[in-house]
């Protein structure tokens, strides 16, 4: 039960990292875009030469490579844990189904109660394990999906950018 805990402990705080990650990937993405545009509305308005443009998109187009590098990075760590995760859930499941022991000696102090695991007591932590999995995996393709945000609005750039001549 205690291990079974941790690893749903675990899995929570590995899941709301990863919520960390897509929601500054996303500030991110917000930042860059509003800097883009203000550069494009300066220009159009001859606010600024083209160099000027040019050097500001450098700048916003190396940070979106560097956000977008640490996202896929993030991804690849949650990956391998995600895959380290399912293969604890599949032996704890397999060693659920053999006959549940107690997990204390009678005690020997008096009121002292010993404590049996059930087969519903494990159960149940296998769901919530199962669970946190799901959730993880969940937060791995938020993750995902603000890296892929990053990357199109990178390209989208790279476009107008093009159209200015």
């Amino acid at each position: 039960r205690v291990r079974l805990a941790s690893y749903a402990r675990d899995l929570k705080t590995d899941a709301a990292a990863l919520d960390r990650v897509s929601a500054a990937g996303q500030v991110a993405y917000n930042c860059y875009s509003a800097r883009f545009r203000a550069a494009l509305e300066d220009y159009k308005a001859k606010r600024i030469s083209r160099a000027e443009l040019d050097a500001r998109y450098a700048e916003i187009k190396s940070g979106l490579a560097e956000a977008s590098s640490i996202l896929g990075q993030t991804l690849d760590e949650a990956d391998r844990r995600e895959a380290e995760y399912r293969q604890v859930l599949q032996t704890e499941a397999k060693k659920a189904s053999r006959p549940v022991q107690t997990v204390a000696a009678p005690s020997k102090k008096a009121g002292k109660p010993t404590r049996r695991v059930t087969p519903r007591q494990t159960s149940d932590q296998l769901q919530n394990l199962s669970n946190g999995v799901g959730s993880y995996r969940e937060s791995a393709q938020q993750v995902t999906a603000v890296k892929a945000d990053l990357d199109e609005i990178q390209l989208q750039m790279d476009k107008i950018m093009l159209a200015q001549g």
